[in-house]
């Protein structure tokens, strides 16, 4: 079920043009130096294609919530979903929103000389050659937190996964888990998992390690009923 993106109405990003890419389910937000809006519907319906197409034939794909194994010749978005949920421990599913954002941001930045920022339902693919600020939403009761991400850290994805909020499936209670990562595909494959395993707020160190065990995490926040845990190479305003 579709759900209102009320946090795109605190984005401020005053050096680039922001618009919104819709294709069914898929409702990405975008920021970049020009509306390249009809490029990424392209890419985006792409994309889409090749999933709905590989779980036509493979419809186990779509309901595994344990890593699925690859076809060799599957597309390259299939077979990376399988990768990174298999180094996760999750179903390729779980990858589906960060592997979208990704495959669509690297083919953007092979052709076109932009900065880019790709949100995709909370999880995001960032490139960019200046500082940004990526907010951390989690509920109400909460303060919204910034981390930063410096220009030597991007090409990245930094994806966040809730077991109190939003539309994806997860068997945790976190009111947010953040994982950055170089491949966004892997970041919300393991924001999905570390978020399954906070069921109390002593299951944040649990969960932190559990991230930052998976090579290629580069940080991760876990945030559940006010207390926050963070590691790694990221910084919290």
């Amino acid at each position: 079920m579709y759900q209102p993106r009320f946090y795109r109405n605190w984005i401020k990003t005053s050096d680039l043009v922001s618009f919104n890419v819709q294709v069914s389910e898929s409702d990405l937000n975008v920021q970049a130096k020009e509306d390249l809006s009809e490029v990424i519907k392209e890419l985006l319906l792409k994309y889409r294609g090749q999933i709905e197409s590989h779980i036509q034939t493979h419809p186990d794909f779509a309901k595994s919530l344990k890593p699925y194994p690859a076809e060799p010749l599957a597309p390259k978005i299939i077979r990376d979903m399988c990768f990174f949920g298999e180094k996760a421990g999750v179903g390729p599913m779980a990858a589906v929103a960060g592997a979208i954002a990704e495959n669509i941001g690297t083919e953007i930045l092979r052709k076109h000389d932009t900065e880019l920022i790709i949100e995709n339902g909370g999880d995001i693919f960032l490139a960019s050659k200046k500082e940004r600020k990526i907010g951390i939403y989690s509920g109400k009761s909460m303060p919204a937190l910034n981390v930063e991400i410096k220009p030597e850290q991007m090409p990245c994805g930094i994806c966040t996964s809730s077991g109190k909020m939003g539309h994806s499936m997860s068997f945790g209670k976190a009111d947010s888990v953040t994982v950055l990562a170089k491949s966004c595909t892997l970041a919300d494959a393991v924001a999905t998992a570390a978020c399954n395993q906070v069921q109390s707020e002593d299951d944040i160190k649990k969960s932190i390690e559990f991230a930052m065990n998976i090579e290629e995490v580069e940080g991760v926040v876990v945030v559940i009923n006010r207390k926050i845990g963070i590691k790694g190479n990221l910084k919290l305003t």
